[in-house]
């Protein structure tokens, strides 16, 4: 239902209408009493024109003009929503400076009898109506938010205090417990009237707004009393029956913006993985950071959550998963080394007795399990097995092999040189490796 604004304009329009319409092409000076502030026109011109060729005589002294549809023509901006002005359309303009002498057009004053006085009559009846259309509007009960919607009635409170954002966010409240009939006063209206055709809550709170201010007892009307507390026990200016208890720590996982008093339970955020069908979901976190793993397609084999290479599993870091998807191998976190001379005996001994992480069964894998770590949490990876480089970057395996060093069988161990990832025949058993290192290996 269109409000008493848009009534007025309509009616005043369709005056204007039966009064021009042209039987004859004479025509007479008619000048538009433009004053300061908002009032209305009718437009009496044949022809339409752009609303910025109409107004061109006068850009500088019009903030906004707008139809009965809300749509508008910013001279500031020059921004043109409102397109032409058509004949027997009523219009609201609000002007910057007042202007008496101005015209669109000379009026057509047809041979029925219809003269010079008959317009002035009409522009008369107009300037009523800009005066007392505010009277004129319904007295209809508007269904108020109840005293406990701090939200609403401290936008209110913040909007009559010359907040005009506060104003917009009142009247989303206010409409959601309103239906549409009611009726708003033309001088608030743009910057309340959330079902006028072409509302923005930006421009509304920029350039409405501020305007609707300069009438606080419409908008003090419009949103509702506010009514004094009996108790505020707490002199925090909120009424007792209006606190809301909540954490008002912004840095909190439960920070309720809508808290008046503090409720001291505020929670801490804990960032991690939310997804509960991810591989590292914990029921811990309240914050997901991105940081979710699934389970991953190896070959034809799905993968587990805890089955992937490069994760902590069993005691160590996962580098080998046979083809069941549930075996495979584990590296320890860090290496063996007996003194800086390990004899390849005493690194056997250091392995076959080694305890870590619960797990007794560790071992030194073989030149070909070694080039696997290597190759997937070693340096030829992305190394999270942290081997080293250097000092002297070399680790004994367990594969050996006999031959005849010309005093005889004997048997050889092999040790790898990671800087150059290749295996080397080293000295026979009773031989000490220089500082040579171990990484132990289960399977699970």
């Amino acid at each position: 239902m269109k409000n008493y604004t848009q009534k007025f304009i309509g009616i005043l329009a369709l005056v204007f209408a039966m009064s021009f319409t042209a039987n004859s092409q004479e025509t007479a000076d008619t000048y538009l009493d433009l004053p300061q502030g908002w009032s209305m026109f009718g437009y009496t011109c044949i022809d339409s024109v752009d609303a910025m060729v109409g107004f061109s005589e006068i850009l500088d002294k019009i903030e906004i003009v707008k139809d009965e549809w809300g749509l508008a023509y910013i001279s500031e901006w020059g921004f043109n929503g409102l397109g032409s002005l058509h004949y027997s359309e009523g219009y609201q303009i609000k002007m910057i400076e007042g202007v008496t002498d101005f015209q669109f057009c000379e009026a057509i004053v047809p041979e029925d009898g219809i003269t010079q006085a008959d317009v002035d009559a009409v522009q008369q009846q107009l300037n009523t109506a800009n005066q007392t259309i505010s009277e004129l509007q319904a007295e209809g009960d508007w269904n108020y938010p109840p005293e406990s919607n701090f939200w609403y009635w401290n936008s209110v409170n913040n909007c009559l205090n010359g907040e005009s954002y506060s104003c917009t966010q009142a009247a989303q409240i206010l409409f959601e417990y309103n239906v549409s009939s009611y009726n708003i006063p033309y001088e608030i209206s743009g910057c309340v009237n959330l079902l006028q055709m072409g509302y923005n809550e930006m421009y509304a709170t920029d350039y409405e707004c501020p305007n609707a201010l300069n009438y606080p007892e419409l908008l003090s009307s419009f949103f509702g009393e506010i009514e004094s507390c009996e108790n505020d026990s707490d002199e925090d200016g909120v009424c007792d029956v209006n606190e809301i208890s909540g954490c008002q720590d912004e840095n909190a996982f439960n920070y309720n913006l809508l808290a008046t008093d503090d409720s001291g339970d505020c929670i801490a955020i804990l960032y991690g993985c939310l997804d509960p069908f991810a591989c590292n979901f914990s029921s811990e976190v309240n914050m997901d950071d991105g940081s979710c793993t699934y389970p991953i397609l190896d070959g034809d084999n799905w993968l587990n959550c805890d089955l992937q290479i490069g994760v902590a599993y069993e005691g160590g870091i996962v580098f080998s998963i046979d083809e069941s998807g549930e075996h495979g191998l584990v590296a320890d976190f860090e290496d063996l080394q007996d003194g800086y001379r390990t004899h390849v005996w005493g690194m056997y001994d250091l392995a076959s007795e080694y305890t870590s992480q619960g797990y007794d069964d560790w071992f030194l894998p073989s030149v070909s399990q070694f080039q696997l770590l290597y190759n997937t949490i070693g340096p030829g990876g992305d190394n999270s097995a942290n081997l080293s480089l250097s000092n002297p970057g070399v680790y004994w395996t367990s594969s050996s092999q006999s031959t005849n060093g010309g005093t005889g069988w004997e048997v050889y161990a092999f040790y790898i040189f990671l800087n150059e990832a290749s295996t080397h025949t080293g000295g026979g058993m009773n031989s000490d490796g220089d500082g040579y290192l171990g990484r132990p290996i289960r399977a699970f």
